[in-house]
């Protein structure tokens, strides 16, 4: 098992969800609002100016607990879906040890 996760710019929001929520190997995620920062200045396309003044941008992160084979297509998916809108935020991908219900 696998965890995607996805820090984004809050204005992608409804553009992801709505492909996360469309794509036949995601089950569910979990979603929280944050803030970020970068020391490197690089910012994308929906930073603003309120985000340089206050000094931090308005994220989501985003998990999707996924089978190991069904990581690249789901991330796959979601790059066609953002298409060549800019960039958006980074996505890593870690080793899940174990899950289940409580």
């Amino acid at each position: 098992m696998k965890c995607l996760t996805l820090f984004l710019h809050a204005s992608a929001e409804g553009d992801v969800l709505d492909c996360l929520r469309a794509h036949p190997r995601v089950s569910g995620f979990t979603l929280v609002a944050c803030q970020g920062h970068s020391t490197s200045g690089s910012g994308g396309q929906e930073e603003t100016t309120m985000d340089h003044v206050v000094g931090f941008v308005p994220r989501i992160r985003i998990e999707v607990i996924l089978e190991d084979d069904q990581v690249q297509e789901v991330l796959s998916g979601l790059k066609s879906c953002l298409g060549d809108q800019g960039s958006h935020g980074i996505w890593t991908i870690s080793p899940v040890q174990d899950w289940g219900s409580l």
